[in-house]
């Protein structure tokens, strides 16, 4: 289903933070034109960069295009994503990273799905890893979907932020993206508090978006967790709102492992004060994963960081071996 409307308002406001990502910028921002899908608006919010990022932006000559410049760079591009929420005229939001891209399809994809369930408010997509640029794109054309509610989702949620979209006025009820408050994290920190909001989402089983885990200037590259990021008031909140229930413990759950990636990342930016897993974690789910990296914190520093580097570069080359073998399946086919 392909909506060509022409009207005073897009249906889909896409915002895109821009900081640093000047290699990525024109590949982002042609799979968001390239969409079959065309009642949108693409918002770019220019962050300060240090590289020829804003000339990369202006390079393009689209009237769909909306461009905002900003004073100060703001951590994991929080502000920038909610200066483009504040002035999006479409009543769903989808996100893209300037360092990630779309499959021609993604937006009608959402599109299809959200005229098809009138009472969604929150909709993703699958994605697909890839080390660089030599991807095959031809990966999926599966369009089954599943509702999944806010207990499932804590545990399992396959998609990031470029393979989401929601509705505005969910993401501005549900308070928006932590800015001044998180350099990291604020994402899942988001989506947990819209998909509680609404309980649950719905998830298109395919493989829609593109997130490279070689780009330049990568958020998780350059910024570590903080305990308190970590066991914020959000998570205090929604562990005492559900204390009893049967969705406390996945939300436990959800937040060990948070912890867990937040400790391991840590750790892979050579952080040498890093925090102790045990002063904020709940034992009682998953007891032999959290034991593990607990076990793992209590190593002298020396010890410590070269074992993390060996476990890191077991589970990069796992991963890499298993991309590897899916794109040469999806080539045969």
């Amino acid at each position: 289903m392909i909506d060509n409307r022409k009207n005073n308002a897009p249906f889909f406001s896409v915002i895109m933070p821009i900081y640093n990502k000047e290699p990525h910028i024109a590949r982002a921002i042609n799979s968001v034109l390239r969409q079959t899908y065309t009642n949108l608006e693409l918002i770019v919010v220019c962050d300060p960069s240090t590289d020829n990022s804003n000339n990369e932006v202006t390079k393009f000559n689209d009237d769909r295009i909306r461009v905002f410049h900003r004073n100060e760079a703001g951590p994991g591009g929080y502000a920038a994503r909610n200066l483009g929420i504040q002035q999006a005229l479409g009543p769903w939001i989808a996100f893209l990273d300037a360092d990630d891209e779309w499959l021609d399809y993604h937006l009608n994809l959402f599109f299809t799905h959200i005229e098809n369930s009138k009472n969604v408010g929150f909709i993703a997509s699958r994605f697909i890893e890839a080390y660089d640029s030599n991807i095959n794109k031809n990966i999926d054309t599966s369009e089954t979907t599943q509702f999944i509610s806010f207990k499932e989702y804590l545990r399992k949620s396959p998609f990031y932020t470029s393979s989401v979209a929601v509705k505005k006025e969910i993401i501005i009820q549900s308070g928006m993206f932590p800015e001044g408050k998180m350099k990291r994290g604020g994402d899942v920190d988001t989506w947990l508090r819209c998909i509680e909001n609404i309980n649950g989402y719905l998830l298109v089983n395919n493989h829609s978006v593109i997130y490279y885990k070689d780009a330049e200037n990568m958020v998780t590259r350059q910024n570590f967790y903080t305990q308190e990021e970590i066991y914020n008031e959000d998570i205090v909140k929604l562990i005492s709102k559900y204390q009893g229930t049967d969705v406390e413990e996945p939300l436990k759950l959800k937040y060990n492992n948070k912890l867990i990636y937040a400790w391991n990342q840590n750790l892979h930016l050579d952080i040498d004060k890093n925090f102790k897993i045990i002063s904020r974690c709940y034992f009682w789910s998953q007891p032999f994963k959290i034991s593990f990296f607990y076990g793992l914190s209590l190593l002298p520093m020396f010890l410590l960081k070269p074992t993390h580097q060996l476990l890191f570069k077991v589970v990069s080359f796992k991963r890499k071996v298993f991309s590897a073998t899916v794109n040469r399946v999806n080539s045969n086919h």
